[in-house]
C-alpha cells in the first residue's frame, strides 16, 4: 500500500464507517467500495484501515501499514468515541505491530511513547 497517496480525509473516512459496522465484519467489501467511490482511496487500502481500526478496538497486532497521522487520527477518535479502556487496547494493538515487526518505526515508537507517558499499558 503507498500509503504517501492516502489522505487523512481518507483515513477519516476508513474509521467513521468501520466504526459503524464493528463489529459486522463481514459488510467490509461493500463498505470498502462505498469509501472507494466517496474518497477516490483504493479499495484494498480501505479494507486495511477498516481491519486495522477492527485491530485496534479488540486489542491484537496491526497486520497492515498505517501512516503515524492515520494512527494518530485513529486514537484521538478511539478515545472520544470509546473511552480510555478501548484506546488502551488500540494502544497494545500498536504496540504488538512494532514488536512483531522487523523494520524500524521511529514515529510510530515515539506516537506510542507519547501516549504511554498517560497510561499504563
Amino acid at each position: 500500500m503507498n500509503r504517501s497517496k492516502i489522505t487523512l480525509e481518507m483515513a477519516e473516512a476508513c474509521y467513521k464507517y468501520a466504526k459503524d459496522i464493528y463489529p459486522h465484519k463481514e459488510k467490509i467489501n461493500e463498505l470498502a467500495k462505498r469509501i472507494s467511490e466517496e474518497t477516490e482511496m483504493k479499495k484494498g487500502s480501505a479494507i486495511d484501515y477498516i481491519n486495522c481500526f477492527f485491530n485496534m478496538i479488540v486489542g491484537t497486532p496491526l497486520v497492515h501499514d498505517m501512516s503515524e497521522r492515520d494512527i494518530r487520527c485513529y486514537f484521538k477518535n478511539i478515545e472520544n468515541d470509546y473511552g480510555d479502556e478501548i484506546l488502551r487496547k488500540a494502544l497494545k494493538s500498536l504496540q504488538l505491530y512494532l514488536i512483531n515487526e522487523k523494520q524500524n518505526h521511529p514515529g510510530l515508537q515515539k506516537l506510542l511513547n507519547e501516549y504511554y507517558q498517560d497510561f499504563e499499558i
